[in-house]
């Protein structure tokens, strides 16, 4: 079996889905019947939750956010900024034409980790022979 290794980036399509979802949450907050300050509480709340979710997520900054998927005749592994770590694919992963997600189990502590990958954070060839690797799993 070929050797895969797949180097993630930031997704647009990631972003812009994040991005529709906070505006929406704002809106919400803004047209709420409330006082000023409690909207600007949760105004607040909801910035600090987007600030959150783009860095540790969209743009894959976070210490557990894979940045490498690796598949060889051994198996998984998946490199975060913590370091390499040897992995099994879980059952309940889910590949379409446009998303991926795969749901890995560490073998040293058997917690798990989600990875979401949108088809324009990779090559289009890379994309496929994922799909293919986990279509074939």
């Amino acid at each position: 079996m070929q050797k895969l290794e797949i180097k993630l980036k930031a997704s647009k399509q990631f972003f812009g889905l994040n991005l529709f979802l906070m505006l929406g949450a704002m809106i919400i907050v803004l047209s709420l019947p409330v006082n000023f300050l409690v909207k600007l509480l949760l105004l607040t709340g909801v910035i600090s939750y987007a600030s959150f979710n783009f860095y540790y997520f969209v743009f894959l900054k976070g210490l557990n956010s894979p940045q490498i998927l690796k598949h060889d005749r051994n198996g998984w592994s998946v490199i975060t900024r913590k370091g390499e770590f040897d992995v099994i694919l879980l059952g309940d992963s889910t590949v379409t034409q446009f998303i991926s997600i795969l749901r890995f189990r560490y073998l040293q502590t058997q917690s798990t980790l989600s990875c979401i990958i949108f088809q324009d954070m990779l090559p289009k060839q890379h994309y496929r022979q994922l799909q293919v690797r986990i279509w074939n799993f």
